[in-house]
C-alpha cells in the first residue's frame, strides 16, 4: 500500500507512460478483453518539448492532445504531467481530455491535473464528476487530494467513498479528505 497520495499518483504516473496495462475504449468491441500495449515512454512530441520555453512546450502539448492517434495523446498528458503546476495553462485542455475516448488517457488527464495541484482549481468540479464513474473513481480522488485545499467542494462526495467497497478507494477518499481539509 501506498503511504502518500503523491506515491500513489507517481505509481499511476509510471504505470500510463511505461504502457503497463493501458486499456482503451474499444475493449468491449473485442468480448472485453483488455488491450496490452507498450508505446514509446517519450514518442517525437515529448521528445521536442522536453526543453525550451515552458509557455511554448505546454502550448505544443496542448496541440498534440488534439491528434487522432491514442499514444500521441497519452505522451502530451504524460508530458504535461511531469511539468506539474508549470503546465497549469494547460488544465482547460485537461479537463477536454477527461472525455476523451480512450480511458488510458482520461486517466493520465486525471493524473497530470493532481499533479497540477492548486493551479488546477478550474477542474475540481469535472473530477468530482469524475468521482460517480468507477473506471476512474480512485484516480480522480488521488488527484483532488493533491490539488488540496482548493478542492473544498469534494469534501462531501469524497465522505461518500469512505464506505466504498473498494480498500484502496476507502484509503484514497480519506487521504484526499485529510489533504483538502489541512
Amino acid at each position: 500500500m501506498y503511504r502518500t497520495l503523491a506515491e500513489a499518483a507517481a505509481n499511476c504516473t509510471r504505470n500510463i507512460a511505461t504502457g503497463y496495462g493501458p486499456v482503451f475504449s474499444d475493449r468491449k468491441a473485442l468480448g472485453g478483453a483488455a488491450i496490452l500495449t507498450r508505446p514509446e515512454p517519450l514518442d517525437e512530441i515529448t521528445r521536442e518539448t522536453e526543453t525550451g520555453d515552458p509557455a511554448e512546450r505546454v502550448a505544443k502539448l496542448v496541440k498534440a492532445l488534439k491528434e487522432p492517434d491514442c499514444g500521441t495523446r497519452v505522451s502530451a498528458v504524460c508530458a504535461l504531467a511531469k511539468l506539474g503546476p508549470a503546465s497549469q495553462e494547460a488544465v482547460p485542455a485537461l479537463m477536454e481530455a477527461l472525455e476523451d475516448k480512450d480511458w488510458v488517457v482520461r486517466v493520465a488527464a486525471i493524473t497530470a491535473l493532481g499533479g497540477i495541484g492548486e493551479g488546477a482549481r478550474a477542474a475540481v468540479p469535472a473530477l468530482v464528476e469524475a468521482l460517480e464513474k468507477e473506471d476512474v473513481c480512485a484516480s480522480a480522488t488521488i488527484a483532488l487530494g493533491r490539488i488540496g485545499p482548493a478542492a473544498k467542494a469534494a469534501l462531501e462526495p469524497l465522505a461518500a467513498l469512505h464506505k466504498s467497497k473498494s480498500g484502496f478507494v476507502r484509503w484514497c477518499a480519506e487521504e484526499a479528505s485529510r489533504a483538502i481539509g489541512r
